[in-house]
């Protein structure tokens, strides 16, 4: 929405290449971004996944919570 928006206006200003140019940029600057700040999941579990994301209080809530369900679960 905000591409449609804003460039007509950098195309009448910049030219087409001047317009493609700074939307290339700002793509690559996000793509590395997102390169070295998003965590990596593949091959982890749930609980390694949530330890990587939430603090470590929650993870041992979670923890705690999957056990006692565990627990409950196998009574029989």
């Amino acid at each position: 929405m905000i591409v449609g928006l804003v460039f007509p206006e950098m195309k009448k200003s910049l030219d087409l290449f001047g317009s493609f140019l700074i939307f290339g940029c700002m793509i690559s600057v996000v793509y590395i971004l997102y390169i070295f700040l998003i965590k990596e999941t593949r091959g982890k579990d749930r609980y390694q996944i949530a330890e990587a994301f939430i603090t470590v209080k929650t993870y041992n809530l979670i923890k705690k919570e999957a056990s006692d369900f565990a627990d409950k679960a196998f009574e029989d």
